[in-house]
């Protein structure tokens, strides 16, 4: 049985879906739903997807620009819709454009604000209760706003929260070029923890100098790799191509909440290790060295991973997280990067693209994904750009995921 909510106030318009990942150009809002999640209705301007089974629903309502000020007159406006209870607190999301140093900053920081409501709803429809979460921004006069809602039968709550919040979570707002969109973290780790901040934090020193705002945000992001991996655990037994998808879903939702937090690492260790900005050959075999001095440690949670904030705080972590550290730190300072992954090694790597080449010429170990030859870094042991031990070289042994937004 599908669930639906009462038409309130928004706009209609088509929405072309392909591939996993959901782009809506006219309205400017994207979002990844956990995969076999599905378009089943985009009627009288209410975007919505369902679990296979129609007891839990995402929806998306769109108004014009102009039309709220304030989050929680939206916010109020839904729930009194609905007839239902709210509990909210108010937060500030955080554009790509507010972040320092973002090809898309075309405004200013106070500019790429959005107002937001964080929102805990029950209510009922006929004899049936529901429960979930809803997100409320306001875009002012010159952006859309947005109603987010994620909700299950009541009932069933339980076994839905951590789909419910990863789906809130994956949705970015007044989105302009889907090349952004993992470089602001999702709505409900913003709430959670502002990355706002660490934008001045960085001034004037490194992650470990800046450790207690850094960990304000890897304390977030941990909660997203837990909540993500116990997502991912429920696709254990399903067809190879969907457990394919529900890993680069996993990878990217992490990927996309620790990106903007290391870019101030970034440029510190540009300036720090005076690296040639004409040589971008020498950045990722410098930028390896150090991160293969890290302390190899592992967290021993159900996803064994921590966050790349933390990575930088501490200097430690396991493959997983070294390899997200160095590919986040490696695309703040232009160079691209995929995520390599080994269920028969239990081990990941980095493929980095863009005409990277290793400065030792043995160093010639690739990974054709996608039409693109990546060349491997191995980020826990001490061995040069472009080498991998024999035992881990068959190509058939990896599976690669990008990070980027896919339409």
């Amino acid at each position: 049985m599908y669930l639906f909510l009462p038409v309130i106030l928004f706009l209609a318009a088509p929405l072309n879906l392909t591939g996993e990942e959901i782009y809506h150009p006219e309205y400017q809002w994207a979002a990844h739903p956990p995969t076999t999640w599905s378009l089943f209705d985009n009627s009288q301007g209410i975007t919505s997807f369902a679990d296979q089974e129609g007891h839990a629903i995402f929806q998306v309502y769109t108004f014009r620009a102009g039309s709220y000020q304030e989050p929680s007159q939206l916010a109020t406006q839904v729930s009194r819709g609905l007839s239902a209870q709210i509990e909210q607190d108010g937060f500030d999301y955080l554009l790509p454009g507010f972040f320092q140093g973002d090809s898309n900053a075309s405004a200013s920081a106070t500019a790429a604000v959005m107002p937001g409501v964080f929102a805990d709803l029950q209510w009922s429809s006929g004899s049936l209760t529901m429960r979930g979460y809803g997100v409320f921004l306001a875009g002012g006069a010159d952006r859309p706003s947005y109603a987010v809602l994620a909700f299950s039968l009541g009932d069933e709550y339980d076994s839905y929260h951590d789909f419910l919040l990863s789906i809130l979570d994956s949705f970015a707002p007044a989105l302009e070029d889907t090349r952004y969109y993992h470089h602001s973290p999702g709505p409900v780790s913003q709430y959670f923890a502002s990355p706002g901040l660490l934008v001045s934090a960085y001034a004037d020193g490194t992650a470990r100098d800046q450790a207690t705002e850094l960990l304000a945000r890897a304390e977030a992001t941990q909660v997203v790799i837990e909540r993500e991996a116990r997502i991912l655990s429920q696709y254990q037994e399903a067809p190879s191509d969907l457990q394919q998808d529900a890993w680069r879903r996993f990878y990217q939702m992490i990927y996309r909440d620790s990106f903007a937090d290391l870019a101030g690492e970034a440029d510190f260790l540009r300036r720090d290790f005076s690296w040639d900005l004409s040589a971008l050959d020498s950045w990722p075999a410098h930028l390896l060295d150090w991160i293969q001095n890290f302390e190899y440690r592992r967290s021993g949670t159900l996803a064994d991973f921590e966050a790349p904030q933390q990575a930088l705080v501490d200097w430690a972590g396991d493959c997983d997280t070294l390899v997200l550290t160095y590919l986040g730190l490696l695309e703040h300072l232009g160079v691209p990067g995929i995520v390599m992954v080994s269920p028969v090694h239990a081990h990941s790597l980095a493929g980095l693209g863009g005409g990277v080449t290793s400065p030792n010429p043995a160093g010639r170990a690739r990974f054709s994904f996608e039409g693109q030859n990546w060349l491997v870094a191995e980020v826990t042991q001490s061995i040069d750009l472009g080498m991998l031990d024999a035992s881990m070289a068959d190509p058939a042994d990896w599976m690669g995921f990008s990070l980027m937004f896919r339409e």
